[in-house]
């Protein structure tokens, strides 16, 4: 009997048993294609603001809260949200060490980040790098003279103009990092610093005073 003289259950038994395989391998393929079209054409989320956490290691569950709770406080979603990247360091590995100083270099000339939160010493060198800007480009003089009132703020000398001037804001009573345990068992006290990227000034600004507000 002929495939043309089959039943059209015997022809569908037929083509099953002889061409399964190259059938599983077509919607293999389409399946992948679809996935791969999909994954190039959604939509991707717009980085609000980067902020990075140095040298201190946080987990993902820390990362993830903070991003929720900065993206409610802004009134953000997942399609706009700020991005928190973590550059932390291992003390028995100087090979992912400087993996890390290196990611850390890219992000930060790539311009995904914003701003930056790391302990004192850390925070003089990016000043004395000119990674961070002064604080008075981004700070009302009010809100200066409020966290100077309280002993909160970092001076350096400008490298630019060699005057001193406050370049970040210590962390001590940011209630978002301390609700997460961010900076909270460090020995040495943590500040938050403004890197100047053109076109997120308002961004970082309001990022910023997110982080720096208190519940006290």
């Amino acid at each position: 009997m002929t495939f043309k003289e089959l039943s059209f259950k015997k022809k569908l038994e037929h083509i099953w048993e002889y061409y399964k395989v190259p059938i599983f391998g077509i919607i293999f393929v389409i399946a992948a294609g679809c996935s791969a079209a999909y994954a190039i054409l959604k939509p991707k989320p717009v980085n609000y603001a980067g902020i990075a956490v140095f040298r201190e290691h946080i987990s993902q569950e820390q990362t993830d809260a903070l991003t929720d709770e900065l993206n409610l406080a802004l009134g953000l979603d997942d399609m706009n949200t700020v991005t928190v990247t973590n550059f932390f360091f291992d003390e028995t590995d100087p090979v992912f060490n400087v993996d890390m100083e290196q990611k850390f270099v890219t992000f930060l000339f790539s311009l995904q980040l914003n701003l930056i939160s790391a302990p004192k010493s850390d925070m003089e060198v990016f000043v004395q790098s000119e990674y961070v800007a002064p604080l008075g480009d981004y700070c009302t003089q009010e809100e200066l003279d409020a966290f100077d009132k309280k002993g909160m703020l970092l001076y350096c000398t400008d490298p630019q103009d060699n005057e001193e001037k406050p370049f970040a804001v210590y962390l001590n009573d940011s209630s978002v990092y301390r609700k997460n345990n961010i900076f909270t068992s460090s020995e040495e006290p943590a500040c938050i610093a403004v890197v100047p990227v053109a076109g997120f000034e308002e961004n970082s600004k309001a990022a910023l005073r997110q982080i720096l507000k208190s519940d006290a």
